[in-house]
């Protein structure tokens, strides 16, 4: 919900305060990440590690500090050469997701070095009640980053598995 400028949330519980459905949204990320991490990870470090050394380039994987929900840091794995504008690029986060520091979908991640007195991050701190995604709502969109902040609210507070399912197959397709 919006008020000129101003995003607000909406009073009234979170889906995912309920255990059920935080159960169920980890063993997907589980499931899921176990599955692309044993099948397909290990063709995309491949060729990444093959053009790396073509390039003559320095490490392949690097980390980067995020926020996490509740405002903890966390270290996003990631290509070093990426722009993780393609879905190739952002694998590595799948270490992130079964360690538990990130889900396969979320808000998208903010990282640490982002500018403190922005002022879209009192709106920033408001979708980080959940785990920073992979993929998400607001990508799905495509939208610019004002109305990608208003989805990634709007994903906190509509939350469902299939929710979640119909961004994982969007993402892929």
């Amino acid at each position: 919900m919006s008020i000129g400028m101003h995003l607000l949330l909406t009073p009234q519980s979170e889906p995912l305060s309920k255990f059920y459905n935080q159960l169920s949204k980890r063993l997907v990320d589980i499931l899921f990440s176990l599955v692309l991490l044993l099948t397909v990870f290990p063709v995309v470090y491949l060729v990444k590690y093959i053009k790396a050394r073509i390039r003559k380039s320095g490490a392949l994987l690097g980390v980067e500090r995020c926020f996490g929900p509740n405002g903890r840091a966390f270290n996003r794995v990631r290509f070093c050469d990426s722009n993780e504008r393609a879905g190739i690029d952002r694998m590595p986060m799948l270490f992130n997701v079964l360690t538990g520091s990130m889900s396969l979908v979320g808000p998208a991640p903010s990282a640490l070095n982002e500018d403190v007195d922005n002022v879209d991050n009192q709106h920033r701190l408001e979708r980080r009640f959940m785990k920073s995604g992979m993929m998400g709502w607001a990508q799905v969109k495509g939208n610019d980053p004002e109305h990608s902040l208003r989805d990634d609210i709007w994903y906190v507070e509509h939350w469902s598995l299939w929710l979640d399912l119909r961004i994982m197959a969007q993402s892929l397709f």
